[in-house]
């Protein structure tokens, strides 16, 4: 449970991207596998390079956070790769090929 109510900010945003939606010419459904390229520069720009991290655009994976994403990260690379909030971690059955 939460003890205070949305800020009006929060609310605001909610708002304006239900009015986003409900218009045929701003609507979005589906976005590309690797999140929308606004959401990842924004998340390079505010998140990684305001820690003083070179991160580009083009690395980042945004994801609605599914096991099955996971499991395909893990056997798509070798490289490291992080996490903004870890909440769970899965383990292939299969190695990476």
């Amino acid at each position: 449970d939460v003890t205070e109510p949305l800020p009006r900010v929060c609310v605001d945003a909610l708002h304006a991207a239900t009015d986003e939606m409900a218009a045929r010419a701003t609507f979005k459904g589906y976005g590309p596998e690797q999140g929308y390229a606004f959401l990842r520069e924004a998340v390079a720009q505010h998140v990684y390079a305001a820690r003083g991290c070179k991160i580009d655009a083009d690395e980042i994976f945004i994801s609605d956070g599914s096991k099955c994403d996971c499991g395909n990260i893990r056997r798509s690379s070798r490289r490291t790769c992080a996490s903004r909030f870890p909440t769970r971690f899965t383990r292939s059955m299969s190695t990476p090929t």
